[in-house]
């Protein structure tokens, strides 16, 4: 699930932001829970960097993620979690670029 906007350019490239399960391959079904993931796209969208997960939940589901700018160096992810398909709460957090 790519975030609502999906990306944010920073200075040395773009910022992708997306929810999945951390531990999926192509051949595995996963039911775990999802997780907060980005990675780094150059300017040129030559190379992209190793995921970094900014979550970890286990048994609970990030969805509907948002990402906004604030500020020359900042990121905000509003998110909301949910757990046995019941909501739980809303969440944020901020990112550096």
């Amino acid at each position: 699930e790519l975030g609502d906007h999906g990306y944010e350019e920073v200075s040395d490239g773009y910022a992708v932001f997306f929810v999945s399960e951390t531990s999926a391959t192509n051949t595995e079904i996963v039911n775990g829970g999802r997780n907060i993931g980005s990675v780094k796209v150059t300017n040129d969208l030559t190379s992209v960097s190793d995921v970094k997960w900014l979550t970890s939940f286990t048994t609970e589901t990030v969805t509907r993620l948002k990402n906004l700018k604030i500020g020359d160096n900042k990121i905000l992810l509003i998110f909301e979690v949910w757990k046995n398909n019941e909501y739980s709460y809303t969440g944020y957090m901020i990112v550096d670029n």
